[in-house]
């Protein structure tokens, strides 16, 4: 069973509003996990995202530069936590250096997997006439 995803990618220079959410159904908010404000941006964009988007948008932060970061357990624990008090369905931390695509393919999947368990969020793409009909 196959499903079409539109991914749309923003970057956290702005908060989304409600056109960038209109008819989405899931999100990915990406932050550096290296950075002292990456967690706190993202998850101030995650919060938009959920108040503007609909109430059950798949939501997902990814923490990037893994690789850069000596972490332990209990700062990934506690990212997860933080980010499921704004209600994010799905967590994860990778490296560009060391995930595959595999890996990628694997969340991406589990995202996919998200949104197929709420067939109201497969709706097509609505489109907008650019001339007004013929009488």
């Amino acid at each position: 069973n196959a499903i079409d995803l539109n991914i749309r990618v923003f970057t956290l220079c702005r908060i989304p509003d409600y056109n960038d959410l209109f008819n989405v159904a899931a999100v990915v908010v990406a932050y550096d996990i290296s950075s002292n404000h990456g967690l706190s941006e993202a998850l101030r964009w995650a919060k938009e995202a959920r108040r503007e988007g609909r109430h059950n948008l798949v939501l997902a932060a990814v923490g990037l530069r893994k690789d850069l970061v000596t972490r332990k357990r209990d700062d990934t624990a506690a990212a997860k936590q933080v980010a499921i008090g704004v209600r994010v369905t799905l967590y994860a931390e990778y490296s560009a250096l060391q995930a595959s695509s595999r890996t990628l393919t694997k969340f991406f999947g589990r995202i996919a997997r998200r949104v197929a368990e709420y067939p109201e969020l497969w709706v097509a793409p609505i489109n907008v006439p650019t001339h007004p009909p013929h009488q």
